[in-house]
């Protein structure tokens, strides 16, 4: 079947439609792209470098970078906190570090140097120690040492010289205790006896100057 038309041209059931485009549209979602990239932030890149170089310039510009990114988002964030991180790191290592050093050298003992040097010595003249008989010993005789009670021992003999009234002591008597050998004869007498502190002779008794020492003497018989 023919269907007649202006100009005598057969029509296609199948071709183009009278209200058909000759360039077909396609309609969807478009995407807009940025044509220039965002630059990372220059404080964050800083804050790394110096993070080597020098800890306390990397941690301010660590935080300069992080307050930068929040008020205008940017690349770098990253970057900035691993500079900050390493910053303190790198701080804290040298604060330890001064911390010891200080510590090492405020504890060595200061060095003095030692050059050689002459020394004179003297001998002290032995001191000797009074005691008493119901008494205290006075400074020894020219040539004949004394003896004092701390130094008795029980079966020593002694000779016992009485020279004054003790002035503290009503009853004791002033004395000079002499080491002798052990015979019987007026003057000498046997130790029988050490008590401390307190003064247990029945009789009597030889008494060193703190009054903590007794020597409980008796006379010497043949």
């Amino acid at each position: 079947m023919t269907y007649g038309g202006h100009g005598g041209g057969t029509y296609d059931p199948f071709g183009e439609g009278p209200f058909s485009s000759s360039s077909p549209t396609t309609q969807g979602p478009h995407r807009q792209q940025d044509p220039s990239p965002r630059n990372s932030n220059t404080a964050a890149t800083l804050s790394l470098v110096f993070a080597f170089l020098f800890a306390p310039a990397g941690a301010v510009l660590g935080h300069l970078a992080l307050r930068q990114i929040k008020q205008q988002p940017q690349p770098g964030r990253d970057r900035a906190l691993v500079g900050l991180t390493l910053s303190y790191v790198f701080i804290a290592v040298a604060v330890i570090a001064l911390a010891v050093w200080t510590l090492t050298v405020s504890g060595s003992p200061p060095r003095t140097a030692v050059g050689p040097s002459t020394t004179t010595s003297t001998m002290a003249a032995p001191i000797v120690t009074p005691s008493a008989s119901t008494t205290v010993i006075t400074p020894p005789a020219q040539g004949r040492p004394t003896v004092a009670v701390e130094d008795l021992r029980v079966g020593d003999c002694v000779e016992v010289q009485q020279t004054q009234p003790d002035p503290n002591y009503q009853d004791d008597q002033d004395v000079k205790i002499f080491r002798v050998g052990c015979e019987a004869r007026d003057g000498v007498f046997r130790v029988d006896s050490i008590s401390s502190p307190t003064n247990t002779c029945g009789g009597r008794a030889l008494i060193n100057r703190g009054r903590v020492i007794f020597a409980c003497i008796s006379p010497l018989k043949g």
